[in-house]
């Protein structure tokens, strides 16, 4: 929060704390798949249970990783498609161990492998920030219908004076128009305020493609 103001060229900064999570960008599904389809991905495990047990993994204690672990999760990071005989190969260890050793930092906590998922993939090419006021009453109720929707990537509980700020992503316009026009969680918020996001410079952690090196 200090080095921001003195970036070139930004004028003016906004901060926010986040109170509460109704739904992150790893639990979205953009209605695509079916539940069977998702539980097939999830390892047999209903997409809910998934997304509460990764929650519950233990925080790394700190210990420094060996030269072969630092490798595999270095390679993991810059392409997490790896197969287990590319990791292997990158940081000089058997397919065998290497699949071991991941495992084991999977379950330490040390290492999370989740998808940054470009919704112009899926056919939403239409992105917007919604900023949702609704009587203390009923935000509950709004941030719960608006984190049922596929067209919301995330739902959280902002201090300001819009209890709650969302992502979404629209096949186009006029789906994004509907989707704040129509839905009936409308009826018990006080205001929408729509920003339109023209592009997106990060995801998940990662540089857009246009921006790596």
């Amino acid at each position: 929060m200090d080095e921001l103001p003195g970036l070139p060229g930004v004028v003016r900064t906004l901060t926010l704390p986040v109170l509460r999570h109704v739904r992150t960008i790893r639990e979205w599904h953009a209605g695509l798949l079916t539940e069977t389809e998702i539980a097939a991905l999830a390892g047999d495990t209903p997409a809910s249970t998934a997304a509460a047990s990764a929650d519950l993994l233990p925080a790394f204690d700190g210990a420094e990783l060996t030269r072969s672990d630092r490798l595999l999760v270095n390679t993991l990071a810059e392409d997490g498609r790896c197969t287990y005989d590319e990791l292997a190969r990158v940081s000089g260890v058997s397919e065998a161990t290497a699949r071991r050793r991941l495992g084991v930092l999977r379950r330490e906590g040390r290492v999370r492998v989740r998808a940054a998922i470009e919704p112009v993939l899926l056919g939403l090419p239409v992105e917007a920030v919604l900023w949702v006021r609704a009587v203390p009453a009923a935000v509950g109720r709004v941030a719960a219908a608006l984190a049922e929707s596929p067209h919301a990537r995330y739902v959280s509980f902002v201090t300001g004076e819009r209890q709650l700020l969302a992502l979404t992503a629209f096949p186009n316009e006029a789906a994004l128009h509907d989707f704040v026009t129509r839905s009936p969680w409308l009826d018990e918020a006080a205001s929408v305020e729509v920003s339109m996001v023209l592009g997106s410079l990060k995801r998940g952690g990662m540089l857009a493609p246009w921006l790596r090196g």
